[in-house]
């Protein structure tokens, strides 16, 4: 296989001359006069076809260089300025950035959670293999996987030297301080604290109310903190103690409520602690500040590192270690070092910390060298991001004087210039030169360099690009919308003088008119006709215009839907139909979280953690739980949200009908899903997935089919808990069908009014049906009535059915699949590269597999 040879997925699958595509910007005038150099070798035959359609070295390096120059200048140039530091890349350094685009992670922990599930971790060897492919390289070749990532790891190995070389006074130096800032951030260390969760501020207040607390009481002398209220200091008016429930905020005050000193508050989180850990073994009560972090280090101490580990800023956990680390205060005088109001939220908790010590890692001090030079190494590895590579590669072109001849290519970044509102980065020669392109340093590249470099690369897919507008503009299907005239600037056919005189006419008086300003920078004061057709359609002609943009444009779906094999699809639209699911599902759960992370646990490893006994008593707790759950639904008042906050809401210690169930340690939450259809109750759990489809042929029953909801009747568990289901219908509950028969007694006037063969036993559209409403496609787009008529539920079937891959074949990515297919049929060769022909085929596979679905049969005929 060609090492060098590269594919872009985003080109290959789609049609890169568009109308008014990628606009570019504004701020230049091309210079007419200016020097172009040519390759050497135009006229050589870089493919050809039986078909008698070829394609010249001249017509590639046209396309290729004004469509993807400029970044294949900059990739080429890249290679020349760092080929001392593609040298330095090891074996090592390769293996870990394809394990890294294979996992798109490091960790190892991750990794190997995704190896351990074959299903999941082979989609990401598939995923990865694909991409792989796509991009021309071969995923089980050493040597060519090295050569897809070389450059890259070569560019972070600059980045990370020039951070790591940088000295006082230059952008990338990192000073001591910021040294130590960056370490004081990521290693804090260790806190010793106690955390207090509660569900919401409801059940928090209940709790802090059975301990006569008040939070965020402040005494006579403004100090804030918490309270202790005593109900027999504050009397009602029958002389009778007023609980602590029945008095108002504003009177509790000296009189009545004491604020607690640090050592009183610590105990009473102890307390609190254990009362509503009812499932954790118990704190002894007689602990103090002390001896708390010695004696109970397993739950009192935590690490910054490990807490934050894997997780996003997003994560509740992580927002939780935060606040525990950066802040609850010890350090600074008269601020208390607990929280003292029940309104911290992380994620669906409310959650107080008391806060005893902190220890960081190490000091940043004591550090040796050895040390700081591995924490700067972290650093110049982190800053080797996407956009701080770009930046820092573009600066090494300008520090190597990089400079741009061809005049194309220098209309052409002036442009992008113009539109950022930059100046143009690299010294643009406003009179071009007769065998240079460009020169990097000392180094001068021609266009053969270019091309060479550019053709071993991306100049199968380009021939491909060609090959759709020369096959199409030589097609039959031509000659019946356009005529035998194939001068496309002066036949006299209606529909070609309509593309010339309306379509582009069109927008050459729009481009006048300043239409294209606004969105595309396009400004006529600026730019004249022949600027705006390079920049707008990357061609040189308005001929090219016609033929190669609004021909194709016209053409395309006639000449895709004649390549359509139907019995490639039967396959996909049978599976369809007998997975077919159309629900929209909420789910209430129950989970535990006896790590205490704020997420749920895996399930299957708590339950494994239960003995025998305690097993069966959890069981039985269980068929508790589900009774009470369909009980309290079977209420038209009440509903997952409501049991929800009923369940928050329960306090513990009491006599609530959810007490026993949160004693234990069962969490809530309830989530809308969404619609669940086959094509995405995959990505479900399989229980989960099952109990969906149980609910739906349920939903299907007579004595349910009216309801306008349906909850389980049951309980289910998967790796996340234990589950109920609530059900809608889905938009396509009832599943599409494209059976059809006549009805003699009703329908004797439509005989002969549908199309011959719109008779159908089967729920899947019969390959007559497909066939008819393709036609009215085609006709419909043409702006013409349609010659036959399907009736309406057999349409219906047909769009839910068969539209999906419908839309594949006649999106940019079908094109691309249905020329390549064609180009291979038609014996294509390459004329200097035999193994090209080879590489299209495999990426041909590829990108069958990656645009159509999996049951999708590419070798029907």
């Amino acid at each position: 296989m060609n090492k060098g040879f590269i594919i872009r997925a985003s080109l290959i699958l789609g049609t890169f001359l568009i109308i008014i595509g990628v606009a570019l910007g504004c701020e230049a005038i091309f210079n007419k006069d200016a020097v172009v150099a040519p390759i050497s070798n135009p006229d050589s035959v870089f493919l050809t076809l039986d078909d008698g359609v070829t394609v010249t070295y001249q017509e590639l390096w046209d396309v290729m260089k004004h469509v993807e120059g400029i970044p294949y200048l900059e990739e080429y140039v890249d290679g020349i300025l760092l080929a001392d530091y593609i040298l330095l890349v090891e074996p090592e350094d390769v293996e870990e950035e394809i394990l890294l685009l294979t996992y798109l992670t490091l960790d190892e922990d991750v990794i190997a959670e995704i190896q351990a599930d074959a299903e999941l971790h082979q989609e990401y060897l598939d995923t990865f293999e694909q991409n792989v492919k796509l991009l021309g390289f071969d995923p089980d070749d050493i040597d060519s996987l090295t050569e897809f990532v070389t450059l890259g790891i070569a560019k972070m190995k600059y980045v990370q030297n020039e951070v790591m070389s940088a000295v006082d006074g230059e952008t990338l130096f990192i000073s001591d301080e910021m040294l130590e800032e960056y370490y004081l951030e990521k290693s804090k260390g260790t806190a010793c604290s106690l955390e207090l969760r509660f569900s919401n501020s409801v059940e928090a207040k209940k709790v802090f109310n059975y301990f006569n607390l008040v939070t965020s009481y402040t005494d006579e002398d403004g100090t804030t903190g918490i309270g202790l209220y005593d109900p027999a200091l504050n009397l009602d008016s029958e002389d009778e103690p007023t609980p602590i429930e029945d008095e108002t905020r504003a009177n509790f005050d000296d009189t009545n409520t004491v604020l607690l000193t640090e050592d009183e508050v610590f105990s009473f989180y102890i307390k609190i602690w254990n009362f509503i850990n009812t499932w954790e073994t118990p704190i002894d009560e007689g602990e103090t500040q002390l001896t708390f972090c010695t004696n109970q280090a397993d739950l009192a101490i935590k690490d910054y590192s490990e807490m934050i580990d894997g997780k996003g800023n997003d994560d509740p956990y992580y927002s939780l270690a935060t606040y525990i680390f950066d802040t609850v205060d010890l350090d600074t005088e008269g601020i208390i070092p607990y929280t003292y109001s029940h309104s911290n939220t992380f994620g669906e908790f409310m959650i107080m910390s008391f806060k005893l010590s902190q220890t960081p890692a190490v000091e940043f001090s004591t550090l040796t060298v050895v040390e700081k030079t591995e924490l700067k190494q972290e650093i110049a590895e982190a800053l080797s991001s996407d956009a701080i590579i770009s930046s820092l590669i573009q600066d090494l072109r300008i520090e190597n004087n990089f400079t741009i001849y061809d005049p194309f290519f220098r209309l052409t970044l002036e442009y992008q210039a113009g539109l950022q509102g930059n100046n143009v980065l690299y010294n643009l020669n406003d009179d071009g030169n007769k065998d240079y392109i460009a020169k990097i340093a000392d180094t001068y590249i021609t266009p053969d360099d270019l091309f060479e470099f550019m053709m071993g690369k991306v100049g199968a897919q380009y021939g491909i690009e060609l090959a759709k507008i020369k096959v199409l503009n030589a097609s039959d299907y031509f000659t019946d919308q356009f005529g035998s005239d194939r001068d496309v600037l002066d036949s006299d056919n209606d529909n070609l003088v309509t593309l010339r005189d309306t379509d582009l006419q069109g927008i050459e008086d729009a481009f006048l008119q300043g239409a294209y300003i606004s969105q595309y920078n396009f400004d006529p004061a600026k730019l004249d006709w022949d600027e705006f057709i390079y920049l707008a359609f990357n061609v040189e002609t308005v001929r090219e215009v016609i033929a190669n943009v609004f021909v194709v444009r016209d053409l395309k779906s006639e000449f895709i839907i004649d390549t359509i094999v139907y019995e490639a699809s039967v396959a996909h639209m049978q599976d369809q139909v007998d997975t077919f699911i159309s629900l929209n599902a909420s789910h209430l759960l129950l989970y535990v979280d006896r790590d205490a992370d704020l997420s749920p646990d895996d399930y299957s490893d708590f339950k494994d953690s239960l003995s025998q006994v305690e097993l069966d008593a959890y069981d039985a707790m269980l068929v508790d739980l589900e009774t009470l759950i369909l009980t309290e639904l079977s209420d038209e008042n009440k509903s997952f949200t409501t049991i929800v906050l009923d369940y928050k809401n329960a306090e513990i210690g009491g006599d609530n009908i959810w007490t026993e169930f949160k004693e234990y340690g069962l969490f809530i939450t309830t989530q809308a899903l969404g619609e669940i259809h086959q094509n995405n109750i995959q990505n479900y759990d399989e229980v989960f997935a099952d109990e969906m489809y149980r609910l739906h042929n349920l939903y299907n029953e007579l004595a349910e089919i009216e309801k306008t909801f349906l909850i389980a009747d049951r309980l289910i568990q998967t790796d996340f808990g234990v589950h109920i289901v609530r059900v809608t219908k889905g938009a396509a509950f009832d599943m599409p069908s494209a059976q059809f028969a006549y009805d003699d007694e009703g329908q004797e006037e439509e005989i002969g009014y549908y199309v011959d063969g719109v008779e159908n036993t089967s729920a899947v559209p019969s390959k007559a049906q497909v066939e008819a409403w393709m036609l009215i496609q085609v006709e419909t787009s043409k702006g013409l009535d349609p010659s036959v008529k399907l009736p309406d539920e057999v349409t219906a079937a047909i769009v839910y059915y068969f539209q999906p891959v419908f839309n594949v074949y006649v999106g940019t990515s079908g094109f691309g699949i249905a020329m390549a297919d064609y180009m291979i049929d038609h014996n294509i060769e390459f004329v200097d590269n035999d193994e090209l022909a080879t590489i299209l085929e495999v990426m041909l596979d590829t990108y069958y597999d990656v645009s159509f679905p999996e049951l999708f049969d590419k070798t029907a005929e």
